[in-house]
C-alpha cells in the first residue's frame, strides 16, 4: 500500500474543546501536533516545522498577536504560513494580525467544511511556493557551477594560448635557419662550392633532428599537462642530454650573446627517462634565459 506523506499542521488553542473539535476534524486528512500555549508552541517549533499554523489569538499569558510576531522575526518560521483562530469579528482586530503576518482567519464556532477548504488552499499556496525557492535554489547552483565551469574552461583556453605561443616562438628561430640556408642552396646553388654545400646539408641534417627533437620535448610537455605521461626508465648520461639540449636552443643562445657552459661529469650515469629529463633541462635553461633578459 502506497505511503503518502500527510501535511504536519500545529494547532494552538488554550480551550480543550476547541482542540478535540479541530482535531476530530482535521486527524483522518493531516498529521496533527497540538498545544494549549503560545509558550508551549514555540518549544514544539524548535524542533518541529509544520506546513501550517492555526493559533488562537486569545490566549492566556502569551497571546496569538505575540506569538505570531515571533514566528514572523524567526527566519526558521518565518515562512510557516499562520492562519488565526478567533470569535472576535472586529475590523481593526483582523487587519491587525494581517499586519503582523497571519495569511487568514477561521472565525469561531468552527465550520468543518471551511476550516479543509481554507486549510488546504493555503498549504497548496505555501507548497508551490516552497516548490518555486527549491527550484530557484537549484538554478542558482546550476549557474554557480557553470560559472565555475566557465571559468575552468577560460583558464585551460588561456593555458593553450599559452602553449601554442611557446611552440610558434621556440619553432620560429631554429626555422628561420633552416629557411635560410635552404634559400642560399636554392637561389646560389651554382655559386656554392661543394665542400660548402656538403656542410649546408650537413648543418640542415642536424637542425632538422634539433627541430624534430623540439616537437618531441613539446609534445612530452603537453602530455605532462594532460598527466598522461608514461615513463620509460633507462640509463642515461645528463651531460650528453644537457649537450642536445644545449644544441637545440644554440640558435637562441647565440642570438641573445649567452654563454652556457655545461659544468657536469661527463662520465656521470643515471637511470631516468631521458624525454622527460631533456624536457626538465630544457625548461630549465629557457626559465634561466628569460630571467637573464630580465636582469
Amino acid at each position: 500500500m502506497e505511503n503518502i506523506e500527510k501535511d504536519l499542521i500545529l494547532v494552538v488553542d488554550d480551550q480543550p474543546a476547541n482542540l478535540k473539535v479541530i482535531s476530530g476534524v482535521l486527524s483522518g486528512k493531516y498529521a496533527l501536533s497540538v498545544a494549549n500555549s503560545g509558550e508551549r508552541a514555540l518549544k514544539i517549533l524548535e524542533v518541529l516545522q509544520p506546513g501550517l499554523i492555526l493559533l488562537d489569538v486569545m490566549m492566556p499569558g502569551m497571546d496569538g498577536f505575540e506569538v505570531c510576531r515571533i514566528l514572523k522575526s524567526n527566519e526558521k518560521t518565518r515562512e510557516i504560513p499562520v492562519i488565526f483562530l478567533t470569535a472576535k469579528t472586529e475590523t481593526e482586530d483582523i487587519v491587525k494580525g494581517f499586519e503582523i503576518g497571519a495569511v487568514d482567519y477561521i472565525f469561531k464556532p468552527f465550520n468543518a467544511r471551511e476550516i479543509n477548504v481554507r486549510i488546504q488552499n493555503h498549504l497548496n499556496l505555501s507548497n508551490a511556493k516552497r516548490k518555486i525557492s527549491e527550484q530557484n535554489s537549484a538554478l542558482e547552483k546550476m549557474q554557480s557551477e557553470l560559472e565555475k565551469t566557465n571559468e575552468a574552461l577560460q583558464k585551460t583556453i588561456a593555458q593553450k594560448d599559452k602553449f601554442f605561443s611557446i611552440i610558434a616562438h621556440d619553432l620560429k628561430t631554429p626555422f628561420n635557419g633552416l629557411l635560410g640556408l635552404l634559400q642560399i642552396l636554392t637561389e646560389n646553388d651554382n655559386a656554392v662550392s661543394a665542400k660548402s654545400r656538403d656542410e649546408m646539408i650537413a648543418t640542415l641534417y642536424q637542425s632538422t633532428k634539433n627541430v624534430y627533437s623540439l616537437i618531441e620535448n613539446l609534445l612530452e610537455w603537453s602530455q605532462t599537462q594532460r598527466k598522461s605521461v608514461n615513463f620509460h626508465p633507462q640509463v642515461v648520461t645528463p651531460f650528453a642530454i644537457i649537450s642536445e639540449v644545449k644544441s637545440l636552443l644554440e640558435a637562441k643562445i647565440n642570438l641573445k650573446n649567452i654563454e652556457l657552459k655545461i659544468d657536469v661529469d661527463s662520465q656521470l650515469q643515471v637511470e631516468a627517462d631521458k624525454m622527460m629529463l631533456s624536457t626538465v633541462f630544457r625548461n630549465l635553461i629557457s626559465n634561466a634565459m628569460k630571467h637573464q633578459e630580465m636582469a
